[in-house]
């Protein structure tokens, strides 16, 4: 235990990621990857206004969401997930592996980084940098078994 009284291996978390297909109709930036808009605009703006009549009449009540927006390019996946990890060690959790399914996106995530097996020419672990210590980062595979 530590000095808190919490036991410290709870504070070790291995983090999962995968790609989220993204809603039809936004468009992007080709230079930049930033989201600039919605195709339709139409009826985006049909839905702010119907949303803007309930909140006036005070008839709008909150639904819980179903589904969610993500968007994320292949270039900022690199510097998203350093940002989540350097949050998280900053709060006192311990990433200690990155696990993710085989897509080509993530493999090459991967081999952006420096391995810490230099004599392996697959990419399983690197230096967390964001650790404060030398503790390595290990990456890891889900495998899809279909039985």
């Amino acid at each position: 235990m530590n000095s808190n009284g919490s036991e410290d291996h709870f504070s070790f978390v291995s983090l999962m990621f995968d790609e989220m297909h993204i809603r039809a109709g936004i468009v992007t930036s080709k230079t930049t990857g930033e989201m600039v808009g919605f195709t339709k605009l139409s009826e985006t703006e049909k839905q702010l206004e119907e949303m803007q009549t309930e909140l006036v009449n005070k008839k709008y009540t909150p639904k819980l969401a179903k589904k969610v927006l993500v968007y994320l390019v292949k270039v900022q996946l690199y510097n998203r997930s350093w940002e989540v990890i350097y949050f998280l060690e900053d709060a006192g959790i311990k990433v200690i592996t990155l696990v993710c399914d085989g897509a080509a996106t993530n493999r090459k995530f991967f081999r952006m980084h420096e391995p810490l097996d230099k004599t392996c020419s697959i990419v399983y672990s690197t230096k967390n940098v964001k650790s404060g210590s030398s503790r390595p980062l290990f990456f890891s595979y889900l495998i899809h078994l279909i039985c």
